[in-house]
């Protein structure tokens, strides 16, 4: 007996442990998520090894809010139900333990959902994903351990709490509020707390560049873009800009400049990450030559995941362009000195990742919505 209440001591400790480091993890990513060029090089590892599926909206938000929110209340609320379950007396903590023990099981289900879109979708292994990934793994372990010291049936005991459920306050208490912070996360907090747009005092003297210029070269409002052609959100970003020209048509035009995190030409990347970005900005570059820089740009984003040097001759034959001119361009210093002049520029701002924009020489720092972009445009 004695042996038992002091294994179960030790269990709630790993539970409790388990779901505190579920709750850091948790708002560390929603942080990645909100500020991803600032914080996104502390796990910018390699091309498959970075933060970069926290940005990709498809997968990153549930129904416009973040996944990590979701992961911050559900570690939250386990967090609660295990400190209320370690403090009850030993015949009365199975029914804390079997419902974590039920937590424990969605939990590992999600993860394996996240870890395929992840590896399988996005080709991309995320360091504090991982993190989670490992969380609920060790809470399903500790939780199922702790289940077992106490060993009694369960199934009439979840069949009983259901029927009564309506009858129970804590339930509904709990539902109310979870529903509370999704509806008001979605609705408005995201919005007041995270969607404003907000823009640098500073005004820095950026280029523009006619062949990479989309829009109306008479627009009033220059955006410049600093982006990778290998940043899985950098494809996102783009589309989100193209579309904002298309809805702002005559009043913004859009520069794209180039700044692969690729080791072959950015002087100050110390480790290879994205290996055939350089290779993409100089293709890209020599397609302007032949005013095909924006399809050429759409094709390498559309093949993304999957380029190589002879992708880029694929584009070249694609699009009808002078594959001529576009190898000796390609093999030219020329090629090189342009990609890495943008890089200068960038690191001259001390840009720290990508997707990186500036509107009218200000830097943008807000969320990556059409229409926070053009609050920031009407600023």
């Amino acid at each position: 007996m004695v042996d038992v209440e002091k294994r179960l001591k030790r269990l709630w400790v790993w539970i409790l442990g388990f779901v505190s480091l579920g709750v850091l993890d948790s708002l560390w990513i929603l942080a990645l998520h909100f500020s991803h060029e600032k914080l996104a090089p502390a796990c910018g590892i390699s091309q498959r090894i970075n933060c970069d599926v926290l940005q990709v909206g498809e997968y990153s938000e549930w129904v416009g809010i973040p996944v990590a929110f979701y992961s911050l209340l559900f570690y939250g609320f386990g967090g609660i139900l295990a400190i209320w379950g370690s403090r009850q007396s030993k015949s009365k903590q199975f029914r804390p333990l079997l419902y974590l023990w039920f937590m424990a099981w969605l939990s590992v289900a999600s993860t394996i959902y996240m870890a395929i879109v992840s590896v399988g979708i996005l080709n991309t292994i995320c360091v504090y994903c991982s993190v989670l990934y490992v969380v609920s793994i060790g809470f399903l372990i500790s939780v199922g351990k702790a289940k077992k010291q106490l060993n009694q049936p369960w199934w009439n005991l979840v069949v009983y709490d259901v029927k009564n459920a309506h009858k129970n306050r804590w339930f509904w208490s709990t539902f109310i509020v979870v529903l509370i912070l999704l509806i008001a996360t979605h609705m408005g907090i995201k919005k007041w707390a995270f969607d404003r747009p907000s823009m640098s005092k500073e005004v820095h003297a950026i280029s523009t560049i006619e062949q990479r210029t989309l829009g109306d070269p008479s627009s009033p409002v220059n955006i410049t873009l600093f982006s990778d052609f290998q940043c899985p959100f950098c494809k996102t970003a783009s589309e989100i800009l193209a579309s904002l020209e298309q809805e702002l048509k005559g009043k913004v035009k859009i520069t794209y400049k180039f700044y692969p995190l690729d080791h072959s030409c950015n002087r100050i990347m110390q480790r290879p990450m994205h290996r055939e970005a350089c290779l993409a900005g100089r293709a890209a570059y020599c397609a302007g030559k032949q005013n095909r820089f924006w399809l050429y740009h759409d094709l390498i984003y559309a093949n993304q995941r999957s380029l190589s040097e002879e992708k880029m001759y694929a584009f070249v034959d694609e699009l009808n362009m002078d594959r001529e001119k576009f190898e000796a361009c390609l093999r030219s210093r020329e090629s090189l000195i342009a990609v890495q002049d943008d890089i200068e520029e960038a690191i001259l701002l001390d840009l720290r990742g990508t997707p990186s924009v500036f509107i009218d020489g200000r830097k943008y720092q807000g969320p990556w919505t059409v229409s926070a972009l053009k609050d920031a445009v009407n600023e």
